[in-house]
This record gives structure tokens, C-alpha cells and sequence, in this order.
């Protein structure tokens, strides 16, 4: 049964509570008895909600025996404890509301499922609590023919961000061009293989020394210019006017701009499941949940103007009551949101095509940028969830030179770093 009841008197009703985001928990018990074999499905009733949250509709979640009747209470006031009601024919069962009780009738389908839609009032106080307790006529499973759930607690108020099981929720699988070479790898084993570099223009390019943390000038491969602590990287963060340290860029300052330079193009392995993390960024614009995930590949191998060492990618996740509304994918620069009808998933995921070479991220396979780009099928399916971290807390996150080496030109220069690029799409 789904049903609109309205709380009329939820505007009159303090707040319980001082957080302001929507939660629903449950407490107490739900009761249970030796049902006879003319009833069929659960011995108990459980209920869950969607979060509630003001302005809103939110659904209460009824699982019990099916085909069987009952009603939802629920109130302003309730006891934490409960009532024993073993002296009303009802052993192991507790009464938990208090105060001035409203019902609405249910009805369990045959799956054992029942459903009531509440409407949180966009004028209740933020923290205002709404307790629930469904009570179930079963014939036979106790003297009363009676069963009671659990205690519900809606507690009105905003939306809360997203937790970090949520966030991973809705992390994509990445579908891999088979003949993709240079595969997704951790930006750490590229940092190790890398030389940190002091690009000067003009004048000889200068490495630093690992062992006397001191900038040398030479093009020297010996592997003391190797593996950079990221303590040291991440020292040369943003100039104090906001400018980067990526050579060639638009928007790099006028002294110590810096890159790593690889040893060559490095691949990635060809099994990136649970080896190769994928970072989160999380934000909140209104009602929308943003979550930006990044991944790095060592080399990108489009075309000659677009080569470069490194390669940072990102799709952007909207979410909107608990449900993805579109993916914002990112390619060359630029990119293209699409709406979530238009997506395709791997269970609740959004799947994304990574194109072969240039690792843009698109919706699905084919050929794309007047045949530059190709996604397709057949390739591996990279889990992003298996290994995902907060790119808030990685050690390299301030880093603001180039991931890769200088080229001739800013597109065939190595990227600047996802931190510096988080407030992009």
C-alpha cells in the first residue's frame, strides 16, 4: 500500500534534536512468534526509510509476513525502552509510542513488502523527530494474533552529504580499449619512475638531488633524481597569486615551475582491479551531489599535438535523492554531460569508456572526435570501487608543476595535478 500522509501537525512540534540533517534509524526490538503454518513469510516486522527530508516526500519500508494486514503508527513522542506487552498476549513484543498516535492502514503484497509515503513538511523545524512503530495481525503466531516492529525515528531535516559507502556507491566501472597500451597506473609508481625537473626556458634544465635536496643542473638519469620524497613535491604548491608551476601553461608564474619526467612511457598493468586507486572529490551545489572521480595513466598516445606524458582524467557523478541524474564526462578539456537515461550501467554504476590512447571518458562505444577517439567493447573492465581514495588526503595533492614532461607546447606538456583542476566540470 503507498499511501500520502500528511503532517499537519509537525510545524507545532519542537525539534528533539539539534543536528539539521535528515537521518532514519531504528531502535528497540521487533517481535517475533512460532508461526502456524497457515501464515506465510516473516516471523517479524522491520522498517526502513528513505531519508526524510524537508520539503519532501520519504517512503517507510514495511517487510513482514506477506499477504497479511496491519497498520502504521506513528507520533511525536515515544519511550526509547518500551512497553513490555507480554500481559497482552503478546510475549517478547514492546509498545514504544507515546502521546497522540495517528495510523495508517497496510497491507503486506506477496513478497512481503509494504509502503507508506510521508510528506516532511517544508515548514517543520530542522530536527523535528517523527517515531514509527507498524503493529500486524497474524493469525496464530501469538495469543494476540499480533505482531510489533521495531521503533522508527524520523528525524526531519536537510539533506546530509554523502557518506563515504555512499560515495563508493556510485563509483564507475571503466570499460578499457582492448588495445589500449598505456593502461591506468598509480600516480605513486609514476612518481617513483619520474626525474623532478626545474624548467628554466632558455637557459639548461636543472634536476633535484634526492641524497642533497638540492637543484642541480644537469640531465643526469642516475637514480638519485629519481623517486622524490611527495613531502618535496608537494612544497611547490600554487604561487601566493594563485598562478601554477606547470610549464607552458597559460596560467604558470614566472619562477620555479617544475615537472616530473618519466622514464619512457609507462603502461599501467594490464589488471588494474584492487591495484590501481582511483581518487573521489566531493561536493555539494544545491540539491545536487557532485562526486569527481580521477584517474592517472602514465602516457597519452592520441596524436602528435596532443602527446604528452601523464594523463588525468575525471567523470563527475550527479546524484539527487539518492539516485545518479547524469555523469558529466570529461574529454580534451571539455567534455559532455548526459542525463541518466542516456547512461548505461553495471548494476547501479554508471559505466564509462575510456578511449584508446587519449583516455577521454565517454557513454558508450564508437568513434568519436571525427574518428580521433574510438571506445569500445571487449576490453578490461576496471572496478573503480576496489581501490577508490580521498583525493583530499593524498600526500601529492598540493603538487602544482606538471605530471609529465615539457613539450613544445602546453597540450603536449604534462597536465597540472586534479587538486589544482577540482572546481573544473
Amino acid at each position: 500500500m503507498n499511501q500520502i500522509a500528511r503532517l499537519l501537525f509537525l510545524p507545532l512540534v519542537a525539534a528533539t534534536a539539534p543536528a539539521q540533517t535528515a537521518l532514519f534509524s531504528t531502535s528497540g526490538i521487533a517481535c517475533s512468534g512460532a508461526v502456524s503454518s497457515r501464515t506465510l513469510g516473516s516471523t517479524s516486522v522491520s522498517l526502513s526509510s528513505t531519508k526524510p527530508i524537508l520539503g519532501s516526500t520519504y517512503t517507510i519500508t514495511l517487510r513482514g509476513p506477506a499477504n497479511c494486514s496491519g497498520v502504521l503508527m506513528f507520533s511525536s513522542t515515544a519511550s526509547l525502552v518500551g512497553f513490555d506487552l507480554t500481559s497482552s498476549g503478546m510475549p517478547g513484543c514492546r509498545s514504544y509510542l507515546t502521546g497522540t498516535q495517528f495510523t495508517i492502514p497496510i497491507v503486506f503484497d506477496g513478497s512481503g513488502i509494504a509502503r507508506t509515503t510521508m510528506q516532511a513538511a517544508a515548514s517543520a523545524a530542522p530536527g523535528t523527530t517523527v517515531y514509527f512503530q507498524a503493529k500486524v495481525l497474524v493469525p496464530g503466531v501469538n495469543a494476540a494474533s499480533q505482531l510489533t516492529s521495531s521503533l522508527g525515528i524520523a528525524r526531519l531535516g536537510t539533506e546530509p552529504n554523502l557518506t563515504d559507502a555512499e560515495i563508493r556507491s556510485y563509483a564507475p566501472v571503466v570499460r578499457i580499449h582492448p588495445r589500449e597500451e598505456y593502461r591506468p597506473m598509480s600516480p605513486d609508481e609514476f612518481i617513483t619512475k619520474s626525474r623532478f625537473r626545474h624548467h628554466r626556458g632558455w637557459q639548461s634544465d636543472q634536476g633535484f638531488h634526492r641524497t642533497t635536496q638540492t637543484w642541480v643542473t644537469t640531465n643526469s638519469y642516475d637514480p638519485v633524481y629519481f623517486g622524490i620524497p611527495t613531502n618535496v613535491l608537494a612544497a611547490y604548491t600554487l604561487h601566493s597569486g594563485g598562478k601554477n608551476r606547470r610549464p607552458r601553461d597559460s596560467n604558470c608564474g614566472d619562477s620555479y615551475n617544475v615537472f616530473l619526467q618519466s622514464a619512457g612511457r609507462l603502461t599501467g598493468p594490464t589488471a588494474p582491479n584492487g591495484v590501481v586507486p582511483a581518487y573521489y572529490h566531493y561536493r555539494r551545489i544545491g540539491r545536487t551531489h557532485q562526486i569527481q572521480f580521477w584517474w592517472f595513466c602514465g602516457f597519452n598516445d592520441s596524436f602528435a599535438s596532443f602527446n604528452h606524458q601523464g594523463d588525468w582524467e575525471h567523470v563527475t557523478v550527479h546524484v539527487e535523492r539518492d539516485a545518479i541524474v547524469g555523469v558529466f564526462f570529461a574529454a580534451h578539456e571539455n567534455g559532455s554531460f548526459v542525463r541518466r537515461a542516456d547512461l548505461k550501467f553495471v548494476g547501479a554504476r554508471p559505466l564509462v569508456y575510456m578511449a584508446k590512447g587519449s583516455h577521454a571518458s565517454y557513454r558508450a562505444a564508437g568513434s568519436y572526435m571525427a574518428g580521433i577517439d574510438s571506445a569500445s567493447d571487449g576490453g578490461a573492465q576496471w572496478d573503480t570501487s576496489r581501490l577508490l581514495r580521498p583525493l583530499a588526503t593524498q600526500p601529492w595533492r598540493d603538487y602544482a608543476g606538471a605530471w609529465g614532461e615539457v613539450g613544445s607546447i602546453s597540450t603536449t606538456t604534462g597536465p597540472l595535478g586534479p587538486w589544482h583542476k577540482r572546481n573544473d566540470a
